[in-house]
């Protein structure tokens, strides 16, 4: 599977956010980079066709995504929320979970739930748990549909170290299973142990540089806005 996009542009009040963006994505796992404020999350809600581009297509396959129902596009694409309370709307935990299983007509993968460790949180308020929990229940509640695109936006914020491993864990399962997985972040620390396979790195709504993670250096990063991975590493015990 593919994901392309082709010079994507998005306005929100008549300001552009992102401008003429195009890349492609295969399965594996690929690095949306930026400073905050550089339009990371806008282009995962595009990708997601939550937010309709301006102008521009997000073609999967051939298909232009955003033509397809709320419902077809639900279960093709996975979006995780930056903040997690943004995607909640049940009384409990379980009631999140089962809504999208429910909705999309689909059997669940019980796996993603052992995996980020919730089944003890199934009875409660998914409003009156901690960010790392809220994190990973958001995480369940969405991943648990199995979509071949999985699109994650600061998906480590909140975690503890447990929550992170049962993350990159979750992570490294499916890029066996070889979906397309893109995770938008500020901090590439935060994914270099997954040994992503590319990276884009956007600031002020446009490409700056792109191509394989291994091309990525410390100058591209510091001159776009980014904490290069040197900086962060002098801080390390050796």
């Amino acid at each position: 599977m593919e994901v392309r996009i082709d010079n994507l542009t998005v306005k929100i009040n008549e300001k552009k956010i992102i401008e003429n963006i195009s890349a492609s994505f295969r399965d594996g796992i690929h690095v949306v980079l930026g400073p905050n404020g550089a339009g990371k999350s806008t282009l995962l809600k595009s990708i997601a066709c939550l937010i309709k581009p301006s102008k521009g297509k997000v073609i999967v396959s051939d298909t232009e995504l955003c033509d397809l129902s709320r419902k077809e596009i639900s279960k093709m694409v996975g979006y995780c929320w930056q903040n997690p309370l943004y995607g909640f709307f049940e009384s409990t935990v379980e009631r999140e979970i089962n809504f999208i299983i429910k909705n999309l007509g689909i059997p669940p993968r019980a796996d993603i739930l052992e995996i980020l460790g919730i089944k003890n949180l199934m009875d409660r308020s998914p409003f009156e748990l901690s960010g790392g929990e809220a994190k990973r229940v958001s995480l369940a509640s969405i991943l648990i549909a199995n979509q071949p695109i999985i699109l994650l936006d600061e998906p480590f914020e909140e975690l503890d170290w447990m929550g992170f491993k049962a993350l990159q864990k979750l992570i490294e399962k499916f890029r066996n299973e070889k979906k397309v997985i893109i995770i938008a972040v500020n901090n590439p620390i935060l994914v270099e142990p997954l040994k992503p396979d590319t990276f884009v790195l956007i600031s002020s709504g446009s490409i700056k540089a792109k191509g394989p993670w291994t091309e990525l250096n410390d100058e591209l990063l510091t001159s776009n806005g980014v904490v290069p991975r040197g900086y962060l590493c002098r801080f390390c015990s050796k």
